[in-house]
């Protein structure tokens, strides 16, 4: 069941999926203003285009809470008997100015 994977092993077989554990790490956008708040996505869309069994596809779009950046972030995973696959695509607009100390774009092991 969802859950009883361990370290990063898929369960189901290849003629019959199954739940896997999380096998996540990433982060996009990370933007941080000057006192440090994390701007956080706002009005927060979700479009599914590929519900599997064999592939997901599903794109993500919002706006940072300061309203400075329009994101737009696409996952799609597909079904696999050995190791979890993800394609991750995004585009950033920036609709205002505004300063971040720290801005992450794209982040591996979040």
């Amino acid at each position: 069941g969802m859950g009883s994977a361990s370290k990063g092993q898929c369960l189901g077989t290849a003629t019959a999926t199954q739940w896997t554990a999380n096998h996540g790490g990433a982060d996009f956008l990370g933007a941080f203003d000057e006192g440090g708040s994390y701007q956080y996505l706002t009005g927060v869309s979700t479009r599914h285009i590929a519900n599997g069994p064999r592939m997901t596809n599903v794109t993500y779009s919002g706006i940072t809470a300061d309203g400075a950046i329009a994101a737009k972030r696409s996952v799609s995973t597909w079904a696999v008997d050995d190791f979890a696959r993800h394609l991750h695509s995004f585009r950033y607009d920036v609709v205002s100015s505004a300063t971040y100390p720290r801005l992450v774009l794209y982040q591996l092991g979040a």
